[in-house]
């Protein structure tokens, strides 16, 4: 009987370290578990933060190409508005090199003009002093050739030397 306790006394001893280790390996599997459990949800934060990150890098990065195709915008419209502005200055510049030359010239014209105003009237001034006198003195005035001026300085000057009177001087 001893024997068959003492069997009995093993096969309880034995089903006890059965069960405790059926229960260590049932605790080692749940830490395990756990531990997994744990481990995947790290993995999905970190995914998540990953993702995040990457989002907010990308909205950023967006943000950013945005800014710079709005400032290159910008810059554009800027580059054409000056570009314009040198266009109508040019313009502007042009038309009034065009306007002082269309000035000049017609002052010129003018100025001609009245220089052949001034040559018609200085020649009808002569003539109407010719006519004038020429009416008026008409029927005394010399016909034929006029001597010439020497011969006229002759019949002066010997009208002064010559004492008395001539037929001349009648």
């Amino acid at each position: 009987m001893e024997e068959y306790a003492m069997e009995e006394y093993a096969m309880e001893n034995y089903a006890m370290e059965e069960y405790a280790m059926e229960e260590y390996a049932m605790e080692n599997y749940a830490m395990e578990e756990y531990a997994m459990e744990n481990y995947a949800m790290e993995e999905c934060a970190m995914e998540d933060y990953a993702m995040e990150n990457y989002a907010m890098e990308e909205y950023a990065m967006e943000e950013y190409a945005m800014e710079n195709y709005a400032m290159k915008e910008y810059a554009m419209e800027e580059y054409a508005m000056e570009n314009y502005a040198m266009e109508e200055y040019a313009i502007e510049e042009h038309a009034m090199e065009n306007y002082a030359m269309e000035d000049y010239a017609m002052k010129e014209y003018a100025m001609e003009e009245y220089a052949i105003e001034e040559h018609v009237t200085e020649e009808a001034s002569l003539i109407k002093i010719k006519l004038v006198f020429f009416f008026c003195f008409g029927s005394t005035a010399p016909s034929g050739p006029r001597p010439s001026s020497f011969t006229r300085f002759l019949d002066y000057t010997q009208r002064r030397t010559t004492v008395g009177r001539t037929p001349v001087d009648e």
